[in-house]
């Protein structure tokens, strides 16, 4: 009986301790999810965030004088209270370009995702194309 106490208290330590590899599961930390039933929308779904980025979007100076052009990708958290955190820049195509990116999702306004039918922080990733015409 002892070793059977023994037994499953080193299993039930090391299955708890496998969560930390948190790329098999789908989320980021305990609360921050990667996969989700419903990803987290810019507000007002993407003819918004088509005009959003339309309106908002200023190409910087040198990056149009200097003909650049290219898909930014950022990389960020949306949490349940609809803020963003953790921005990173997944693809670079120039650093102003990238400044830019990450002004227009800062200043976005997200739904928070959803999950087992409650919203949870999620971990997004968007493309914003910088092409002159």
């Amino acid at each position: 009986m002892k070793y059977g106490i023994i037994i499953l208290l080193f299993f039930s330590a090391h299955f708890s301790n496998a969560q930390a590899d948190t790329t098999l599961y789908g989320w980021i930390d305990s609360t921050t999810y990667r996969e989700v039933e419903v990803t987290a929308p810019f507000f007002g779904g993407i003819k918004v965030w088509e005009a959003y980025l339309k309106k908002q979007l200023k190409y910087p100076k040198a990056a149009k004088d200097n003909k650049i052009q290219g898909k930014v990708v950022i990389e960020f958290t949306i949490h349940i209270n609809s803020t963003v955190s953790d921005l990173k820049v997944f693809k670079s195509v120039e650093k102003s370009l990238d400044e830019e990116a990450l002004r227009l999702i800062r200043n976005g306004v997200w739904v928070p995702a959803i999950q087992n039918g409650r919203q949870v922080n999620y971990r997004a990733r968007r493309e914003i194309e910088f092409r002159l015409k």
